[in-house]
């Protein structure tokens, strides 16, 4: 590419709603160099997400994708690379990352995206099969310039799993905006808006489900812990925020067969989460797998002890004893004593928490995560700082 201008990147994504995937790419266009990097996004125009984009000064060009095989998604990104002379397509999800890739080898392009959790999975844990899985896996060692990973987990997952050659992905830190936690929170006006006393010990797990997909983040799991956790301490209250109507059905169902559908406070997709969280005593995720969840830390961030199952990216958020408590994927009886734990001791809470958010700050910055995919873009592209 020309030396003599900015390193032009297109973010690709088809989301039309807004979830931590969509948070990742906004704190990365937030923080890149604009003086070294031009930053467009390719994204409907109808859904949340765009907007937010064009709120950072991204251009956003509209972009939809159908299907696995949507050729017109193809056709449409091969004319915004082609029309604004893009440097670097960086897709972030399996569903683009096909259209990504082949428009980007039309195009003459470099071909980038960021794998956010462990590939080929289903809800319930166990590693799917078949050939979309073959052609899956076959994209990502040769149709990618570079493979970026959100922890050292999935890293290591696509390695083993894809074939992916180890000098080909690179695991970046997945930051957050730390400057989110300066806006002002109301606490007890929150927990009076949420039906929350100040004598409530408050549980709180952050995840969007839509749907029957209520598996990978091991709902279930949490609310036998809650029916567990309020024999003991009838204070404890438990908010499940993030589902949709179809899954809230299943999700309170579950709750009523366990006799704690009162304790239970389910809040469907929320914009103000920090807000939310911030009414939490501990922030809880029991997932079956995970990539580096971002509501997990975002909780730690807001000085919440987290208590979070030993696998994957979650291993790597949380030191166990010291920032939270880790407990086995599956296991309702094992979370309940943790969270019990946790909501029982508020010097221990206290501790926990600060500690949570001091390696926040110190280890998932989002500043550090555009310096080191800008380091990535800048070595693609031929140049150097």
């Amino acid at each position: 590419m020309a030396q003599d201008r900015k390193i032009r990147i297109l973010q690709v994504s088809s989301a039309r709603v807004y979830g931590g995937n969509e948070e990742h790419i906004r704190t990365l266009v937030k923080y890149l160099d604009r003086d070294v990097f031009d930053v467009f996004a390719a994204a409907p125009k109808d859904g949340e997400f765009a907007p937010i984009l064009e709120k950072e000064g991204v251009q956003v060009f509209d972009f939809h994708v159908t299907g696995k095989f949507d050729f017109s998604a193809k056709r449409n990104l091969r004319s915004i690379i082609g029309e604004n002379t893009i440097d670097i397509i960086h897709a972030h999800n399996r569903r683009e990352d096909l259209v990504a890739a082949l428009a980007a080898r039309k195009c003459g392009g470099i071909a980038v995206t960021t794998i956010h959790d462990r590939i080929n999975m289903k809800q319930d844990g166990t590693r799917a099969h078949g050939p979309a899985t073959w052609v899956y896996n076959y994209l990502l060692r040769h149709h990618f310039h570079k493979l970026i990973t959100v922890s050292e987990a999935t890293r290591d997952d696509a390695i083993a799993v894809a074939g992916v050659a180890p000098d080909k992905i690179v695991h970046v830190v997945n930051g957050m905006d730390l400057e989110r936690l300066d806006a002002s929170l109301h606490l007890d006006d929150k927990r009076a808006e949420l039906g929350l006393a100040t004598e409530h010990a408050v549980s709180g797990m952050v995840a969007r489900v839509r749907g029957t997909n209520i598996g990978k983040k091991g709902h279930r799991y949490f609310i036998e812990a809650a029916a567990i956790v309020a024999r003991d301490l009838p204070n404890a209250r438990f908010v499940i925020v993030g589902e949709d109507d179809e899954a809230r059905e299943l999700l309170s169902g579950m709750a009523e067969k366990l006799g704690v559908r009162s304790e239970v406070i389910f809040l469907g997709y929320r914009t103000d989460i920090l807000e939310v969280m911030s009414t939490f005593d501990v922030v809880v995720l029991p997932s079956l797998f995970e990539g580096l969840p971002r509501t997990l830390m975002e909780g730690m961030a807001l000085g919440k002890p987290a208590v979070g199952t030993r696998v994957d990216g979650i291993m790597e958020l949380i030191v166990d004893g010291e920032t939270g408590i880790l407990v086995d994927p599956e296991d309702s009886r094992g979370l309940a004593i943790a969270m019990g734990e946790v909501l029982s001791s508020p010097d221990k809470r206290e501790e926990m928490g600060a500690a949570a958010a001091e390696r926040i700050r110190r280890v998932f910055d989002g500043r550090i995560m555009a310096r080191e995919t800008g380091e990535i873009y800048r070595a693609l592209a031929g140049t150097t700082g």
